[in-house]
């Protein structure tokens, strides 16, 4: 996907939200959460792959774990939380601890 279709695609779903938030606040709210959105989507194919051999890495005692977590993902970046978006939304008394350590789950 381009850059302009990406910014077109963030920029209509920002539009759906235009009720809840001023226009001033979409860079500092809207599109980041929406790219950050994107990227959970992305790496929902290969979160489990890429879990357990962070798992895998960790138990023989691999430190330097970044190269191959990246290339398992196939986006050029990871997550090795046990969070996604879909789980975050189910717990929402801890969102904002779950959303941390979901946030430093990237590599």
């Amino acid at each position: 996907m381009s850059n302009q279709n990406i910014s077109a695609l963030i920029w209509s779903n920002a539009e759906l939200l235009r009720g809840y938030y001023k226009a001033v606040d979409y860079g500092r709210i809207i599109l980041p959460f929406l790219l950050l959105r994107r990227i959970d989507c992305s790496l929902e194919e290969t979160r489990e792959a890429v879990w357990q051999r962070f798992d895998q890495l960790d138990q023989i005692g691999v430190v330097n774990k970044e190269d191959a977590l990246t290339a398992e993902s196939g986006i050029g970046c990871y997550n090795i939380s046990k969070y996604n978006f879909d789980l975050l939304t189910r717990d929402p008394n801890n969102i904002l601890s779950n959303m941390n350590q979901y946030l430093l789950g990237y590599s």
